[in-house]
C-alpha cells in the first residue's frame, strides 16, 4: 500500500502479510520510507515477471506486481510521487531563500537608515 501523509509530507510503502484479511485494520509487517531522490527501475528476471526496484540512497528494494498493468501503475504512481517530492523540496528551498533574502534586505535598509541618521 502506498501512503502519503500530507501533514508531514512523508511518502511510504507499507507491506502486510500475504493474504491477510482486514489488512487495513492490522499493523504492517514493514514500512519503506520514500525520501526525495529515489529511483524506480523495471527489472527483467527470467524466473519472475513484473519485477521493479526502488533504489534509495541506502538500499535497493526489489518488488513484483501481479500483472504488467499493475507493474505499470506502480511505476507511474511512484515516479509521479518522486517528482512531486522534488518540487516540494524546490518549493521549500524557494521559501527559505525568500525569507533569508528578506532578512538581508531588511538588515541592509536598517543599516542605511542608521548610516544616514534617519
Amino acid at each position: 500500500m502506498f501512503k502519503h501523509i500530507l501533514s508531514s509530507n512523508i511518502r511510504s510503502l507499507e507491506f502486510y502479510a500475504a493474504g491477510a484479511k482486514n489488512w487495513r485494520k492490522s499493523e504492517p509487517k514493514g514500512v519503506l520510507a520514500l525520501y526525495p531522490g529515489y529511483e524506480i527501475v523495471k527489472v527483467h528476471e527470467p524466473k519472475r515477471h513484473f519485477v521493479f526496484e526502488i533504489k534509495t540512497v541506502d538500499h535497493t528494494y526489489r518488488l513484483a506486481a501481479h500483472s504488467e498493468d499493475e507493474l505499470n501503475q506502480w511505476i507511474l504512481v511512484l515516479e509521479r510521487e518522486s517528482i512531486g517530492q522534488y518540487f516540494d523540496c524546490l518549493l521549500l528551498y524557494s521559501v527559505i531563500l525568500t525569507i533569508l533574502m528578506k532578512k538581508r534586505l531588511d538588515n541592509l535598509v536598517n543599516y542605511c537608515l542608521v548610516e544616514q541618521g534617519v
